[in-house]
């Protein structure tokens, strides 16, 4: 069984050997997930429509590290990740 998920225009739907469904609550929220989280987000945050502000700078292990949080706006509310 081969099937898809795909997320646009702010709707998730999937594909089932060419048939369309909706995805259970759970799995749209785990694949939401991965998507929001992932370094794709984060290189593609003005295609997106996410906006980037810088919280700090960190060092681990002697390496420094920037902290960056993406802000997403959905109805009204701005949900935020940390890349």
């Amino acid at each position: 069984m081969e099937y898809s998920l795909i997320y646009g225009s702010g709707k998730l739907w999937g594909l089932i050997n060419g048939a369309a469904f909706t995805p259970r609550q759970d799995a749209a929220a785990s694949f939401l997930s991965q998507h929001l989280h992932s370094i794709d987000s984060l290189l593609r945050y003005k295609e997106s429509g996410y906006t980037l502000a810088l919280v700090g700078k960190r060092s681990k292990k002697g390496l420094d590290l920037y902290v960056v949080i993406c802000l997403i706006k959905r109805s009204g509310r701005l949900a935020t990740t940390l890349a």
